[in-house]
């Protein structure tokens, strides 16, 4: 129990050093694992709640060339909430997590369902008061519904990813 406390103590006086988010509201634009620099595929929005935590929409759209040489869609929402942990001058360090769903809709078969829950850190740096550049790097816990049978290279449909499994770059302006 001591140690529970110990550990809360810390985060919310780490957070007491750090930039407010109170009434602000960004969006942008970011770029995930596998997209390109001229096509950003997320779509993000950052809603300052208190000084310390904010809010954070996501829409992730994506187009796929597959194996055999059909396109396809993927899309996604996500809603994540960043608690503040650290500042240092215009750079916000934070924890992440919330809730995810994605869906792959390739043609030949019916859509793969992806719902789950993501948890990370993210590092966002103010270049001014109106302009930022946000990186995240999450895990996530997700539960997979395949649109048919369960394919053979599948064991389950209960999947953890650990570490850098997505990785984000976000630019962020402020109004």
């Amino acid at each position: 129990m001591k140690k529970l406390f110990f550990v809360v103590v810390m985060l919310f006086s780490l957070s007491s050093f750090a930039r407010s988010m109170e009434g602000s509201l960004g969006m942008g634009i970011g770029w995930t694992n596998g997209s390109s620099l001229l096509n950003p595929n997320t779509y993000i929005t950052k809603i300052g709640i208190s000084p310390t935590f904010a809010l954070e929409p996501e829409l992730y759209l994506s187009a796929v060339r597959g194996t055999s040489g059909n396109a396809y869609t993927e899309y996604g929402l996500s809603l994540l909430l960043d608690f503040i942990m650290k500042e240092h001058e215009k750079t916000n360090v934070y924890f992440k997590g919330g809730l995810s769903l994605e869906v792959d809709n390739p043609p030949t078969a019916r859509a793969n369902t992806f719902w789950g829950f993501a948890f990370g850190f993210g590092i966002e740096h103010f270049i001014s008061d109106y302009f930022s550049i946000d990186l995240s790097a999450l895990s996530s816990y997700t539960v997979t519904s395949y649109g048919e049978e369960l394919p053979e290279e599948a064991s389950s449909p209960y999947n953890f990813y650990l570490g850098n499994g997505n990785i984000r770059i976000s630019a962020l302006w402020y109004y």
